[in-house]
């Protein structure tokens, strides 16, 4: 009875060790004018959106994350950029293919600056009062 119990724990280790098997997906992310440093790449469960692992990339622009095997959709995001998503089938180590970032342009439509004198100010030996902009003067 006591083999059994031991055969069986062994088993047991060795299918849960076969079974949290991690592969890394690996990849480098561009821009126009070459590698994009600190862009957010991280994968989400293609089932229920849920972020599972996420990093940063390095100033070379490249990344890896260690995945169970699944089917994750790989999202890049950084500021300045469209989003890149794709989904990918994680079964064995993988290197992806660069992936280029394109340019959003966001305008501002207008801002505005307002600058106010400080209410009490010392000039030399002497403090002056602002009365313009004292909250009894209005």
């Amino acid at each position: 009875m006591r083999n059994y119990i031991i055969t069986f724990s062994l088993l047991f280790m060795a299918l849960s060790a076969v079974a949290q098997q991690k592969f890394k997906l690996s990849g480098v992310v561009l821009d126009t004018e070459g590698p994009v440093p600190y862009a957010n790449v991280f994968v989400k469960d293609s089932l229920n959106q849920k972020i599972i692992e996420g990093t940063v990339t390095t100033e070379e622009g490249a990344f890896e994350l260690d995945l169970a095997q699944g089917t994750y959709i790989l999202n890049v995001q950084f500021l300045g950029y469209a989003d890149w998503s794709s989904k990918v089938e994680v079964n064995a180590n993988i290197s992806l293919e660069p992936i280029v970032l394109k340019d959003e342009a966001n305008e501002l439509e207008e801002i505005v600056l307002k600058a106010r004198k400080n209410l009490i100010s010392r000039q030399g030996d002497k403090i002056v009062m602002n009365l313009k902009n004292n909250a009894f003067a209005k």
